[in-house]
C-alpha cells in the first residue's frame, strides 16, 4: 500500500516534469536558431513556437491526470502522522513550489523573449523587403533614364551625321559648279578669240575688194541691214518671249530654249538668204558677170557683218547668262552662309546640350552616391553594429561610457580584411577589444544592392556598446 505522503507529492512532481519538458523544448528551439544564425551572415527569420500559460497548464493537468493512480476500493488505513516527517514534507513541498514558481517565471520570460525575437525578425524581414522594393524601383528609374539619354544621344548623332552629309553634298555641288563655270568661261574665251580672229580676217578681206564694187556692196549692205534689223526685231521678240517664259519656268531652261530657237531661226534665215543670193547671183550672171561678182562680194560682206552681229548678240546673251550665273552663285553663297550659320548654331546648341547633360549626369551620380552612403550607414548601424557588439568581450578594466570610431575594409562577400580604430576611446584595451569584435563578426552581413555593398567595402562606424 502506497504512502499517502507520496501520493500527495505526485501532482507537484508531474507539474514539475511538464515544466522541465517545456523548458527543454524552448532551449532546443533557441539553440537551433543560434546555430542557423552562426552558419550564415545574412539575418534569417526563425520560426518559434510560443507556448502560453493556458497551454502549459493544460499539459500539466493532462500529465497529472495520467500519472494519478486509480482510485482504491475500500477504506484507507489510517496512519498516525509523524510530526518530523510532516514538517519535512511541508518543507519539501514549499521548496518545490518555490522552484516551480521560479521555473514558471523563467518559462514565461523565455516565451516573452521568443515573442519579441519573432516580432523583431518580422520587422527586419519587412524592412528588407521594403529596401529591396525601393532598390528595384530605383534600378528601373535609372534604367529608364539611361535608355532615354541613350536614345537622345543616338538621335542627336543621327542629326549631326545628316547635317555633315548635307554639308559635304553642298560642298561637292559647289565644287562641281565652280569646275563647270571655269570650263564654260575657258570655252567662251576660246570661242571669243576665234570669232575675233575670223572677224579680223573678214575685215581685211573686205578692205581688199575693189572700190568699183562699193555701190553694189552698199546696196547689198543696206539690204543686209534691213534684214539684220528685221532679224534683230525678231530676236528681240524672241527674247521678250523667252523672258516671259522664264518668269514661269526656270531662267536657265528658258535661256537655253530661246537660244536654240534663235539658232534654228538664224540658220533658216541664213539658208533662205543663201538661196535668194544664189538666185540673184544666177540672175546677175545672166545679166552681167561683173554685177554678179559685185553682189557676191556684197553678200559675203553682209554675211560677215551679219555673222559679226549674231556673234555680238551671242556675246550679249552669254554676258546675260554670266550675270544670271553670278546671281545664282551669289544666291547659293548666301544660302551656304545661312546654312553655315545654322550649322554653327546647331553645333553650339549641341555643345551646350552636352554640357548640360554632363552636369545633370554628374548631379545624378552625386545624388546616387550620397543615397548609397546613407543606405550604407543605415545598414551598418542596423545590422553590422549589433552583430559586432553582440560578439564583443568587455575588458575587465574597461569603464562604462567608452566609444571609438572604427574603419573597416571588407571583400565583396563581407569578409573583413582590416578593422582599425581611427578615433581612439583613450583606453587601448577597449580599442583592441573593439577591433577583435569586428574580426570575429566576419563575414559581415552585406546588402543585396550592389551600390550600397560597394560603399561597405570601406566604411566607418561608431562602436559604443551598452554596459
Amino acid at each position: 500500500m502506497a504512502d499517502p505522503r507520496l501520493r500527495s507529492l505526485r501532482g507537484p512532481f508531474a507539474l514539475a516534469l511538464v515544466l522541465h519538458i517545456v523548458l527543454l523544448i524552448l532551449f532546443a528551439l533557441n539553440f537551433e536558431a543560434s546555430q542557423r544564425s552562426a552558419e550564415t551572415a545574412q539575418p534569417d527569420i526563425i520560426e518559434a513556437v510560443v507556448l502560453d500559460d493556458s497551454r502549459i497548464a493544460a499539459e500539466a493537468e493532462r500529465l497529472k491526470t495520467e500519472a494519478a493512480p486509480p482510485a482504491e476500493t475500500g477504506p484507507e488505513p489510517v496512519s498516525t502522522p509523524n510530526p518530523e516527517e510532516s514538517r519535512r514534507a511541508q518543507q519539501i513541498e514549499a521548496e518545490k513550489a518555490a522552484e516551480e514558481s521560479r521555473r514558471q517565471m523563467e518559462a514565461k520570460k523565455l516565451a516573452d523573449q521568443a515573442r519579441k525575437d519573432e516580432q523583431r525578425r518580422k520587422a527586419e524581414a519587412e524592412e528588407k523587403a521594403r529596401a529591396a522594393a525601393e532598390a528595384a524601383a530605383r534600378k528601373k528609374a535609372e534604367a529608364e533614364a539611361k535608355e532615354k539619354a541613350e536614345a537622345e544621344a543616338r538621335r542627336r548623332a543621327a542629326e549631326e551625321a545628316r547635317a555633315k552629309a548635307a554639308e559635304a553634298e553642298a560642298k561637292r555641288k559647289a565644287a562641281e559648279a565652280a569646275r563647270k563655270k571655269a570650263e564654260a568661261e575657258a570655252k567662251e574665251k576660246a570661242e571669243a578669240e576665234a570669232r575675233r580672229r575670223a572677224a579680223e580676217e573678214a575685215r581685211a578681206k573686205a578692205a581688199a575688194e575693189a572700190e568699183a564694187k562699193r555701190k553694189a556692196a552698199e546696196a547689198a549692205r543696206e539690204k543686209a541691214e534691213a534684214e539684220a534689223r528685221e532679224k534683230a526685231a525678231a530676236e528681240a521678240a524672241a527674247r521678250k518671249k523667252a523672258e516671259a517664259e522664264a518668269k514661269e519656268k526656270a531662267e536657265a531652261e528658258a535661256r537655253r530654249r530661246a537660244a536654240e530657237e534663235a539658232r534654228a531661226k538664224a540658220a533658216a534665215e541664213a539658208e533662205a538668204k543663201r538661196r535668194a543670193a544664189e538666185a540673184a547671183r544666177e540672175k546677175a550672171e545672166a545679166e552681167a558677170r561683173e554685177k554678179a561678182a559685185a553682189e557676191a562680194a556684197a553678200r559675203k560682206k553682209a554675211e560677215a557683218e551679219a555673222k559679226e552681229k549674231a556673234e555680238a548678240e551671242a556675246r550679249r546673251r552669254a554676258a546675260e547668262e554670266a550675270r544670271a550665273r553670278a546671281m545664282a552663285e551669289a544666291t547659293r553663297e548666301m544660302e551656304e552662309e545661312v546654312k553655315a550659320k545654322a550649322a554653327a548654331e546647331a553645333r553650339k546648341k549641341a555643345v551646350e546640350d552636352a554640357r548640360r547633360k554632363a552636369e545633370l549626369e554628374e548631379q545624378l551620380n552625386n545624388e546616387r552616391r550620397e543615397l548609397a552612403e546613407r543606405e550604407a550607414n543605415k545598414w551598418a548601424n542596423r545590422y553590422i553594429k549589433p552583430r559586432v557588439e553582440g560578439l564583443w568581450l568587455k575588458p575587465s578594466a574597461a569603464r562604462g561610457g567608452l566609444f571609438c570610431i572604427i574603419q573597416v575594409r571588407t571583400l565583396g562577400d563581407g569578409t573583413v580584411v582590416e578593422a582599425r580604430v581611427v578615433k581612439s576611446s583613450g583606453d587601448a584595451a577597449f580599442d583592441r577589444s573593439a577591433e577583435s569584435a569586428v574580426k570575429k563578426a566576419s563575414p559581415l552581413p552585406m546588402p543585396s544592392d550592389p551600390r550600397v555593398a560597394a560603399e561597405l567595402r570601406s566604411f566607418t562606424f561608431k562602436f559604443e556598446p551598452a554596459g
